[in-house]
């Protein structure tokens, strides 16, 4: 089964497939790969179909499959919403949080969804959204099983809803003997690993007292163990700050090959033809753009004299023309002429792209800044330009 995925505004950006028959070989689900378009990290499955009834309701519900949107669409039920998978990123509760800040999950409560619910506590505590867990009722396995025996079942389910922070040290509690010394210590360990991770005291100081009442054991000794010891229970807000970043903006290496394309244009003046219909604007910096722009408007030679109109850049024009007597020279009007096309076509690509990754990080900022026409107006030129190149 194929399911389109789609942008905020209904755009499709890819498609989502899920295995009809289970094959334990096989993925469940498999999604278009990473493109300038669907980012997985940044996706929220069925947020276009969902936001009016997530304004409505004022709260969403985030499933862990495609298909458990789809069936609680179909019943009625339509604040729901999936991440890809289980890995709740900043940017989708930002996402969420333009709609509501009230955010349910209905994960599984296994290990993967626990250690998924694990990780969203930090980033929902800084991005400020109230995060809660749905809880399906015993031997429904999902909620588009839950949807299939009874949909009102699952409308009661998304309605009650327990605080996250409860839910995983209720999780916690029920793997170890609270009545033992080592239990207590396995589970205080793990809790406080999660309490290290909210910002808010007064809630720390509240599951702080929650902790020391489920362990029978005083809030002095909880808290030594939280301020003393294993100093690593701060290291996974760390960790998820750095994951959530944005990546270090990469240096561009310079476009040297530009500087022979301008070479090949003064050694070979028949050859400036292919400059016609050419933007020379595109060049990269100011001094590339002169030179590229005098050479379309100038059929002679550049001689030793550098022409008025250059005389600001001469240092770089007589660099130019070195290149072009030591590279150029000698070259036959058909080689030259290849080489030109080459170039111009190398650099008309080379803008493109960069278009394309200046116009996807001004989308991304637009998207978490909440403005959505900047974003739409961003997302089609985007469409445009990936259907020009395509």
């Amino acid at each position: 089964m194929t399911v389109p995925l789609m942008d905020p505004s209904g755009q499709v950006i890819g498609f989502t497939g899920r295995i009809i028959t289970d094959d334990p070989k096989a993925p469940k689900y498999l999604n278009t790969p990473q493109t300038l378009v669907y980012d997985k990290s940044r996706h929220v499955f069925g947020l276009s179909q969902a936001k009016e009834a997530i304004r409505k309701a004022d709260f969403s519900v985030v499933v862990e499959g495609n298909l458990d949107v789809v069936s609680s669409h179909q019943a009625g039920i339509k604040n729901v919403v999936a991440s890809a998978g289980t890995a709740l990123t900043e940017w989708h509760l930002k996402s969420l949080a333009r709609l509501s800040h009230d955010v349910r999950l209905s994960f599984d409560a296994d290990k993967a969804g626990l250690a998924a619910t694990e990780r969203a506590i930090p980033i929902a505590s800084q991005v400020g959204v109230e995060l809660t867990i749905i809880s399906l009722p015993d031997g429904m396995k999902d909620p588009d099983e839950l949807i299939q025996h009874d949909p009102a079942l699952w409308r009661a389910a998304t309605s009650s809803s327990e605080p996250v922070v409860d839910w995983v040290l209720r999780q916690y509690s029920a793997r170890v003997d609270m009545k033992t010394a080592a239990g207590k210590r396995r589970f205080t360990t793990e809790s406080l690993a999660v309490i290290a991770k909210l910002e808010d005291h007064v809630e720390k100081e509240h599951y702080l007292n929650k902790i020391a009442q489920m362990t029978e054991t005083s809030l002095e000794a909880i808290n030594a163990k939280l301020n003393t010891g294993d100093h690593s229970l701060n290291a996974p807000l760390k960790a998820v700050k750095q994951t959530q970043s944005e990546p270090a903006a990469v240096e561009r290496p310079a476009a040297a090959y530009q500087d022979n394309l301008l070479a090949v244009l003064i050694a070979h003046p028949e050859t400036r033809h292919h400059l016609g219909n050419f933007d020379t604007t595109i060049f990269a910096g100011p001094e590339r753009q002169s030179i590229a722009a005098w050479l379309k408007s100038h059929s002679e030679p550049l001689v030793d004299e550098v022409p008025a109109a250059l005389k600001p850049l001469e240092t770089y024009v007589k660099i130019i023309q070195l290149k072009a007597e030591s590279r150029y020279e000698g070259w036959s009007e058909q080689d030259s002429s290849l080489e030109v096309a080459k170039l111009l076509r190398q650099t008309e690509v080379e803008h493109k792209k960069q278009t394309k990754e200046r116009l996807i990080n001004d989308l991304r900022d637009a998207e978490s800044a909440g403005n959505d026409q900047l974003a739409d107006d961003l997302r089609a030129q985007l469409y445009a330009l990936i259907k020009e190149t395509a």
